[in-house]
């Protein structure tokens, strides 16, 4: 796989962005991928010199292109020269490169991700004309994009009302090996806040609690660590020289590594005041050493520490309160910890560059198509029968309750227009059913399935080839025709054991619960169901647990098939993938309307579809 990472700013230029985007793409290559970074030859700080076309930093290749125009909005053409080998492209941030790829998708006929790293949505929002920007332009410019990634929760909030469906959340990766376990292996009082030392985080407010927590415990420290961008060492001196507490702070202005490492090794929590967004990565820094947080109460810190019992929130503006809250955090930790240390490396780890990167090429994966196809909002797994045959045996080994439907452009158009069969069929191992679908994956994937895995011949197959000796039970159509199903079905199949059946008209969910029942005292480890869609899946997502079945099939006419109610089209069509021709020809008043006007929107769907 190759990926080009379209980026407006990046080495040798310094910032969120470029340290995010490079971070990214050398754990890709670590991981396989063949990433390379597609960029700008000009950067901000030194707009005058031109960089070299091709470069690379670190082990990561580099194209660069020229660009006339601003840097906030380069107009550069010259990108879709660079693209030909590429199976994705993922651009980084808003601005000309976005909507420009976007507008040429039709040209370069690329997969196209968006990511948001290091506060590029707040920029390109922000100002007068920012959220009408978002809602005309971004919104037509996103309409191409196969994934828009969140990489935080303001992020999420501010693009799901124009990606939606598209959306994915994916947060930024943090390096957490850096600081791994460097906390004190013991408890300490001791308090490290390293960030930034500026205006904006509410250091003075933090100086005044910790007045408050000194009283309560006198053997408590505070350490401030950071880059002093705002020359704040000296008035922040200044502030706690006044203090009655001084002597237990300590101020580090633009420390190296080592000092942040020794001071963090003398340390058990870590405190911030800061309600900046970029800080959540400071967090996760500071709990993959095992350093328990003491934080503001804002969204970003929040959403780090979400359904966790990790650290304790602050209230930073009340001073006393907030000096009380910190000691009896402290106090509270003296009983458990060691194991609340671990389980702040633990909660860490989920930040990983390693795991980021994975994630990211699951998406690309998708995409493309390589180990699931989503076709609207339906995932299908591309395989051929022996292998679809090898998972439904596994599958059974395991005892897992198996759901498997088979899913034509009948199967989809219901699916895309009703909320609750789409959803049910996240539940399945859904198998690819039709030429529909076949053109749906080549337009959208630029291949079709490897096999036609239609319900019909699977199923047969998947009765004749199993190396498990299975007991089915049959629930669908008429009595008469499962009767004769159920007989054919015991002829041809006699290694299983047919143990039961039943029409698929249940008179409600008693009825449904009392087959349930019987199909567990006969002991049934297969159940056929063929009640047509939606109702059998449905049919199926609500009662397999019950049922204590390993497989549950979906499988449409194959009783009224197996009954010789219905007869299958000559080879020769089947071959052709014609086979709902002739179908249409027996019934033309019952299927007209899926076949003719059924096909015609699924069609229209896929074009809308696209990427997406």
């Amino acid at each position: 796989m190759r990926v080009a990472h379209v980026v407006s700013r990046f080495h040798p230029g310094k910032g969120e962005l470029e340290a995010f985007v490079l971070a990214l793409v050398k754990q890709q290559r670590l991981e396989g991928v063949n990433s390379e970074v597609v960029t700008l030859n000009r950067i901000d700080t030194d707009p005058r010199r031109e960089l070299r076309r091709y470069d690379s930093v670190e082990g990561v290749p580099i194209c660069r292109i020229s660009f006339v125009g601003s840097a906030r909005y380069p107009i550069a053409p010259g990108i879709l020269r660079c693209l030909e080998p590429f199976d994705i492209v993922h651009v980084h941030g808003l601005g000309f490169l976005c909507d420009f790829l976007a507008v040429t998708r039709l040209v370069h006929r690329k997969p196209l991700v968006l990511s948001s790293p290091g506060g590029t949505i707040q920029a390109h929002t922000a100002g007068l004309f920012g959220p009408a920007l978002l809602h005309t332009a971004t919104r037509l410019s996103l309409l191409q994009y196969s994934r828009v990634v969140a990489c935080s929760a303001n992020d999420e909030a501010i693009l799901r009302m124009v990606a939606r469906r598209r959306l994915r959340r994916i947060d930024n990766g943090v390096d957490t090996e850096t600081f791994d376990g460097l906390a004190s292996s013991r408890l300490v009082p001791t308090l490290v806040y390293f960030g930034r030392l500026a205006t904006d985080n509410g250091l003075d407010k933090l100086i005044e609690a910790f007045e408050i927590l000194r009283d309560e415990i006198p053997k408590a420290r505070l350490f401030l660590m950071g880059c002093d961008e705002d020359k704040l060492q000296r008035p922040l001196k200044e502030r706690f020289a006044a203090c009655r507490h001084r002597a237990g702070i300590t101020i580090h202005a633009d420390p190296d590594e080592d000092a942040i490492k020794r001071v963090i090794g003398k340390s058990s929590f870590f405190v911030s005041p800061s309600q900046d967004e970029v800080s959540a990565v400071t967090l996760v820094e500071a709990l993959s050493a095992g350093l328990l947080p003491m934080v503001s109460r804002t969204p970003s810190f929040a959403d780090v520490l979400a359904d966790t019992e990790m650290g304790t929130p602050v209230q930073f503006d009340d001073a006393e309160r907030a000096g009380r809250e910190m000691a009896d955090y402290i106090r509270a930790t003296a009983a458990n910890y060691d194991s609340r240390r671990a389980g702040a490396i633990e909660l860490a780890a989920r930040y990983s560059w390693s795991k980021v990167a994975r994630r990211f090429v699951r998406e690309y994966e998708r995409l493309l198509g390589w180990r699931e196809r989503e076709i609207f909002g339906v995932r299908m797994r591309p395989m051929g029968r022996r292998q679809a045959l090898a998972d439904v045996d596994r599958a059974f080994a395991a005892g897992r309750g198996l759901k498997v439907s088979f899913a034509n452009a009948h199967t989809l158009n219901l699916a895309s227009s009703n909320d609750s069969f789409r959803a049910a069929l996240q539940n399945f191992l859904v198998l690819n059913d039709g030429v529909g679908v076949d053109i749906a994956s080549w337009y959208k994937f630029g291949r079709p399935f490897a096999a036609n895995l239609n319900g019909t011949d699977f199923v047969p197959y998947y009765l004749a080839s199993t190396r498990h000796r299975l007991r089915l039970y049959l629930i669908g159509t008429s009595d008469a025709a499962v009767n004769k199903a159920a007989e054919r079905l015991r002829v041809r199949y006699p290694r299983h054991t047919v143990v039961g059946h039943r029409n698929g008209f249940f008179t409600g969910p008693e009825d449904a619960e009392a087959t349930c029942r019987d199909i567990r005292s006969a002991r049934a480890d297969c159940v056929l169901v063929g009640m047509g869609n939606p109702l059998q899946e449905l049919w199926i997502d609500e009662f397999a647990a019950k049922t204590a079945a390993k497989v549950l099939f979906g499988v449409g006419a194959l009783f009224d098939f197996e009954a010789g109610n219905v007869r299958r089209a000559p080879a020769w069509m089947q071959s052709l993938r014609c086979e709902w021709g002739y179908r249409l020809l027996q019934e033309p008043r019952r299927l007209a309307r899926r076949y003719l006007v059924g096909n015609i929107m699924f069609l229209s769907r896929v074009l809308v579809d696209g990427d997406r």
